[in-house]
C-alpha cells in the first residue's frame, strides 16, 4: 500500500478499506452501516439488516481503548464496547463518573453488548467518563464529551430512519473548489496508482496530498491519463468525503458526499444535494484506487 510520510494514502483514507472505523460497524450478524452524520467527536450512522432493511442508529466514538458504541437497535437503547471474551455472557461492571453499575453483557463476534435503561442513558448523556471492566478483562475507559448531542443525533437518524433530513442533506458547499497553493517552501507530495471507474476502466493516475483545510482531515487531488477525469477530494472521515470532478481542465463540478463500499473503492452516498443530483446526472460514478 502507498503511504504519504506514514499515512496510508488515498486509497485506505478515504475508501476506510482496513480502518478500524471501519471495523466497528459489523457489530451484529448480517448487517452494515451507513454514514449519517458527525458531530461533537462522534459518528453516527444507520445500521442495515440484510434481509430486514434499517433496524437503527448508532453513536460511535474511539480511543486508544477501542470504539465505544451508544446504539438504538430494534427500537432499545443498548451499549457495545470490544471484548476478547468468546463465551456467551459474562458479568461486568459499568461505571459512568462516580456510579458504579454490575452489569451483564452478551458478547459476540468481538464485541460486549448490554441494554440501557434511560435513567443509564441520561447518566452518558451527562457524564464525563464511561468505564467497562468486564470479568477476567483489565477495565477500558472512554470520555464522554460531545455524548449528549451525539445521543440526540442518532435518536434523530432512527427517527428518520436514516435518512438526514433534506436541509442537512444540502449542507454541503457546491462552490469551485479549486487546490489551495502548497506552503512556501513545501512542494506537494505525489504518488501514482492505478485508478478505475466504471466510465473509465483501469487507467494510471498521480495522487497529490494537498495542504490541510479547517474541517478536513486530508485533502487530495487525482489526476488520471487518457481523458480520465481529475478529481478534488476533501476527507471528512474514515468514510465521507466531500468530492469535485473536471473533465478537461473545465470548471470543477460539485459530486456531492461519497463514502466506501469495499476496500478501496467509492461511490456517491444517498440524500445528496440537488446541486449535486443535477452533476451526477444518471451516470454511475464511482472511483477505485490500487
Amino acid at each position: 500500500m502507498k503511504r504519504f510520510f506514514g499515512k496510508a494514502a488515498l486509497a485506505a483514507c478515504l475508501l476506510a478499506g482496513v480502518s478500524s472505523a471501519s471495523q466497528a460497524q459489523t457489530v451484529h450478524p448480517n448487517e452494515w452501516t451507513e454514514y449519517y452524520a458527525d458531530i461533537r467527536g462522534w459518528t453516527v450512522n444507520a445500521i442495515i439488516h440484510a434481509q430486514g432493511g434499517f433496524v437503527g442508529c448508532r453513536a460511535v466514538k474511539t480511543s486508544r481503548n477501542g470504539h465505544l458504541i451508544v446504539e438504538r437497535h430494534n427500537g432499545i437503547w443498548q451499549l457495545v464496547v470490544p471484548t476478547d471474551r468468546t463465551d456467551v455472557y459474562g458479568g461486568a461492571v459499568l461505571s459512568i463518573d462516580k456510579a458504579d453499575i454490575d452489569s451483564q453483557f452478551g458478547f459476540e463476534n468481538g464485541w460486549a453488548t448490554r441494554e440501557l435503561s434511560a435513567r443509564e442513558l441520561d447518566l452518558i448523556k451527562a457524564g464525563n467518563q464511561l468505564g467497562v471492566e468486564i470479568n477476567g478483562e483489565p477495565p477500558r475507559y472512554w470520555e464522554l464529551s460531545g455524548s449528549t448531542a451525539a445521543i440526540l443525533k442518532a435518536q434523530e437518524c432512527a427517527d428518520n430512519g436514516g435518512n438526514l433530513p433534506q436541509d442537512d442533506a444540502q449542507t454541503a458547499s457546491g462552490q469551485a473548489a479549486p487546490p489551495p497553493p502548497p506552503p512556501p517552501g513545501r512542494p506537494p507530495q505525489t504518488v501514482t496508482a492505478t485508478c478505475d471507474s466504471v466510465p473509465t476502466g483501469p487507467y494510471g493516475c498521480e495522487i497529490t496530498q494537498m495542504p490541510e483545510e479547517p474541517g478536513y482531515k486530508e485533502i487530495y487531488q487525482i489526476a488520471g491519463s487518457n481523458g480520465a477525469p481529475a478529481y478534488f477530494i476533501k476527507v471528512k472521515s474514515d468514510n465521507r468525503a466531500d468530492v469535485w470532478a473536471s473533465f478537461d481542465g473545465a470548471p470543477w463540478r460539485y459530486l456531492g458526499v461519497w463514502g466506501n463500499v469495499g476496500p478501496n473503492c467509492s461511490e456517491p452516498l444517498p440524500n445528496q444535494s440537488s446541486e449535486a443530483r443535477d452533476n451526477l446526472g444518471q451516470d454511475a460514478w464511482n472511483l477505485c484506487i490500487r
